[in-house]
């Protein structure tokens, strides 16, 4: 069951941030994807065990995820924002090709701005992890 709710601890909604990721991820462009990161980001990501602490190791990693041709629906998502960081976190949906139900993943995104524009915010930790209860 989805349940769409978004809270908001601050003024504004930052979840074009999210959307903006999940975008290049349904594009499948890893350019785009891997684009998306800080150059010293980390990610603890949903279908490996191995950290991936340099852009090498992330690429690596984000090639795989994309071969699976994920499709990402945001279910929950909370958001907070101090100064130049915002923090997006929650529960979305993913599906990955040749298995036909979705999985619940929890997530977290720490976003940094490097300049003034609303694309001038790079990944600087990314962790997503599959929830461990069925829903």
């Amino acid at each position: 069951m989805v349940n769409n709710s978004i809270h908001h601890l601050n003024d504004g909604s930052y979840k074009y941030l999210l959307e903006r990721w999940i975008a290049a991820v349904e594009n499948g462009a890893l350019s785009d994807v891997v684009g998306l990161y800080a150059e010293d980001a980390v990610l603890l990501p949903t279908l490996s065990n191995q950290i991936r602490l340099t852009s090498e190791d992330r690429e690596d990693y984000l090639r795989l995820f994309l071969s699976h041709k994920p499709n990402v629906t945001i279910d929950s998502l909370m958001e907070r924002k101090w100064g130049q960081v915002v923090i997006l976190s929650g529960i979305y949906l993913i599906r990955l090709k040749g298995i036909p139900e979705a999985q619940a993943a929890r997530f977290s995104f720490i976003f940094v701005q490097f300049g003034k524009g609303d694309t001038d915010w790079a990944i600087k930790e990314h962790h997503s992890s599959w929830m461990p209860e069925r829903r």
